[in-house]
């Protein structure tokens, strides 16, 4: 057996350690939203998102509720929500152009016999120091997440700590 090592300079750049302004924010990113993240991320991998042959996801009842989740929640963060059907963007504001982060909702089935505890519950204690459901990494953690960071209150540490 071979083992080739590629020697990549770029990685190495990117592997720095993040200065002590990006520890200070991704600590009060950690201690202000944490809990609510939690929530969020708990609150989404409850719906069933699996696509249904013949029945369009916007058209699912589970996307339907989900989505009408997701509005609720841009409401609550101050930010701005369009459903498109297929589509919903959760933003800041409607200027002409915008930075948008893609994620999607959709998972795949799953056997409920090859998990601990009900795949659409988020389980925090069948494997210590993860969090485990049905979507939790890809993609409904980082809806979750995504929805803080986006949020108008998100950005109060900067305004208030670095004002510019």
């Amino acid at each position: 057996m071979t083992t080739t090592l590629l020697y990549c300079p770029l990685a190495i750049a990117f592997a720095q350690v993040p200065s002590l302004e990006s520890r200070a924010v991704a600590a009060y990113a950690d201690s202000a939203y944490y809990d609510a993240t939690l929530t969020t991320l708990a609150d989404l991998v409850a719906f069933r998102t699996v696509h249904v042959e013949g029945v369009a996801n916007a058209e699912n009842p589970e996307f339907r509720d989900m989505t009408t989740y997701l509005e609720r929640k841009a409401d609550e963060l101050g930010l701005d929500f369009a459903d498109h059907g297929e589509v919903v963007v959760v933003g800041l504001g409607q200027p002409e152009e915008r930075l948008g982060l893609v994620t999607h909702g959709d998972v795949q089935p799953a056997d409920p016999s090859k998990w601990a505890e009900d795949p659409f519950s988020l389980d925090g204690s069948s494997e210590p120091g993860r969090l485990v459901g049905r979507g939790a990494e890809d993609d409904k953690g980082p809806i979750a997440t995504r929805s803080r960071t986006g949020s108008p209150s998100s950005r109060s540490w900067r305004r208030t700590r670095h004002p510019t």
